[in-house]
């Protein structure tokens, strides 16, 4: 039977016995994804031998992982695989990997800042959109995770991450070629069956044989493309997750909250401070009661098309208000919304005792109420949750992941509920008869994690038209192990899962938790077609050399929001071209080099924890020509260029 299989597939018009003579018998481990080298069972990934058809997806498909795939040096992991199985592909943002046992030679690897060069036709390494041809630029190294451990020397995986968002429900192949060598000009191992596939060698094993007429097209893909079908060391395709599914939960989350009458918002007011210092008149704390999407376990409700599903309990969430002292005289002022860093809170924003605290004097200058609640997820008291609850039991990962999309419930709702109820005379007792705020004049400013959530909040919102987002990041599963913030979980993470393989298969996966609210994501939202809300003037201020956040995330995300350049650029980011200011209606990158703290410490360009903090992640874009170019938007809704040609203090 299997001899007419082959006949037919291949269109061949030899008899049966014929064809049977050129055919041989191969037998490999079927548990395993056919181009496994002997190393490794689970990689290449991603992949699509683990998915499996379905009509009902958008993509026609969705993921197909069971627990026991993924056995490794640490034997089988402690949570469920299949939990990733909603999924109708892979995310756009998702790091490849595979592991030769051997550390690619470092003068075929592009690190930061040399993306131009894998996106050249017959790039040793390249990941390649598969019916255009396009190349994403990439970074590529060698996982250093857990160097020193003897036990993994063989478990560092090649690592070929995309620093621009692949196209929703595409196919992607990523290519290798002959060329590469190992650390001593070796040749690399190679799979058995690809070898087959390239060489048109027939088998006897039904699985290759189904895989045949795929990898004709992905050769004739790759030729065209500028790859010799004799050059390829290794090829393989995926699918990343649709639209739908990506960027789904967020419209829902927002068309929902802004169907609602924000009147019928329910809040409490815990203190009304008056006059607390000479920049504010009211200084205000409470919580409220925001439509809500989770259930007791705090993951997200979903219905049969995993859209997030609106509860009938709503509870309450901390905010604090400032209003300036211009408020007590008139209305028409500007509402800004404040987004705290990682593992901070809203009140650490705003509450302060501190006659000169920076926002507080920002709120007066600008005639501009704030307001900040919490980035639920990533915020005050997550980290102990993270590391008692999380790692230890990863199926419980979207405690973090499904409260970070709910937090973008708040906001919108907290920014409707500002604008109505929690302004109103009711709340803050002026004596004039004008309204505080109109709605016309909202804006974001958020830091670190604020300027990660502010990314994604921005493009979502139907209010905020001028946006600073100061040293933010994108693709989570590129962040973490890159940033001082979470060296903490870092820790534990290295104690649980030793195994550097097994740590980059699980963070590319749980990325795809992370799509839902990702900013790499919500880009996208941004001029979209069901944008109805006012042209939007956004900047993305980034500190070279950032231990925090790391500057290939930011220039990811610079990417995703097809960002230009703002004059002159410290350090130029491959694919952004550059406008001169003064700049509006779209999103510029304002770079700064705060080089004595450089001179001390740069961040490795490697996937470990930095050693230490810099610093520069706060000192570079808290400096007076930063809010210099901050207030200007605000007020003028125009970027100016915040330094005398580069923005370096020397």
């Amino acid at each position: 039977m299997l001899t007419l299989f082959l006949a037919t597939l291949l269109g061949c018009k030899s008899t049966e016995e014929d064809l049977s003579k050129n055919v041989i018998s191969f037998e490999f481990n079927e548990s395993c994804n056919p181009l496994a080298l002997s190393n490794d069972c689970f990689l290449p990934y991603p992949s699509l031998h683990y998915t499996k058809e379905d009509p009902s997806r958008t993509t026609g498909l969705h993921l197909d992982y069971e627990t026991e795939d993924l056995e490794t040096e640490d034997s089988q992991m402690n949570f469920t695989l299949s939990m990733f199985n909603i999924a109708d592909g892979v995310s756009p943002l998702v790091p490849a990997l595979i592991n030769f046992g051997v550390d690619v030679d470092p003068s075929f690897l592009s690190g930061s800042g040399e993306q131009e060069e894998t996106v050249i036709s017959g790039a040793p390494i390249a990941l390649v959109h598969i019916n255009s041809g396009t190349q994403i630029p990439i970074l590529t190294e060698m996982d250093q995770a857990n160097r020193s451990w003897e036990d993994y020397d063989q478990r560092h995986p090649l690592i070929i991450r995309p620093l621009a968002p692949m196209e929703f429900g595409e196919r992607y192949m990523v290519v290798l070629t002959n060329e590469l060598r190992d650390v001593d000009g070796n040749e690399l191992p190679r799979s058995d069956v690809f070898d087959l596939l390239q060489e048109g060698t027939l088998t006897d094993n039904t699985t290759i044989e189904q895989m045949r007429p795929r990898y004709e097209d992905l050769f004739s893909a790759a030729e065209e493309s500028g790859w010799a079908r004799e050059d390829l060391l290794m090829m393989w395709d995926f699918q990343v997750a649709s639209e739908d599914f990506v960027l789904g939960p967020a419209r829902q989350v927002r068309d929902h909250v802004l169907s609602l009458d924000p009147n019928t918002f329910e809040f409490e007011i815990n203190d009304l401070l008056e006059d607390p210092n000479a920049h504010l008149s009211w200084l205000v704390r409470g919580q409220f009661f925001p439509p809500n999407f989770l259930d007791e376990d705090n993951e997200l409700v979903l219905d049969e098309s995993h859209l997030p599903v609106a509860q009938d309990n709503r509870p309450g969430y901390p905010f604090t208000m400032v209003v300036p002292k211009a408020a007590k005289d008139h209305g028409d002022l500007s509402l800004v919304l404040i987004g705290h860093g990682l593992f901070g809170t809203g009140a650490s924003m705003l509450d302060s005792d501190d006659e000169d605290h920076l926002l507080h004097t920002m709120a007066n200058d600008l005639n501009a109420v704030l307001i900040a609640t919490d980035w639920v997820g990533l915020s005050g008291g997550d980290r102990d949750l993270i590391i008692s609850e999380v790692l230890p039991n990863l199926d419980r990962v979207r405690v973090v992941t499904d409260r970070l999309l709910q937090s973008h419930a708040n906001a919108l709702s907290l920014v409707e509920l500002t604008l109505s109820e929690l302004t109103s005379s009711d709340v803050i007792p002026v004596e004039h008869s004008e309204e505080l705020l109109k709605g016309d004049k909202v804006y974001y400013y958020g830091i670190s994690l604020g300027g990660i959530q502010g990314a994604g909040q921005t493009a979502l919102s139907r209010r905020i038209s001028r946006s600073v987002l100061a040293v933010p990041g994108a693709g989570w599963a590129h962040l973490i192990q890159r940033s001082t913030q979470f060296q903490p979980l870092e820790v534990l993470f290295d104690n649980l899962y030793p195994d550097p393989t097994t740590q980059m298969i699980l963070l590319g996966m749980v990325q795809s938790f992370f799509d839902w609210s990702d900013p790499g994501n919500l880009s996208q939202l941004l001029n979209a077609d069901d944008d109805t809300g006012p042209e939007k003037t956004i900047v993305l201020q980034e500190a070279i050399g950032d231990c925090q956040v790391a500057n290939i995330t930011t220039n990811l995300l610079a990417r995703s929001f097809n960002a230009y350049h703002l004059e002159n650029a410290t350090d130029p980011v491959f694919g952004l071209e550059t406008v001169s200011a003064p700049y509006n209606g779209g999103v510029a990158l304002t770079q700064v080099r705060v080089q004595d703290a450089l001179d001390e410490f740069f961040p490795p360009d490697a996937n470990v924890t930095p050693e230490t903090d810099n610093g520069v992640h706060n000192t570079a874009v808290l400096r007076d020509s930063i809010f210099e170019q901050i207030e200007h938007l605000y007020i003028h809704g125009e970027l100016i260029h915040p330094c005398d040609g580069l923005c370096d203090p020397d």
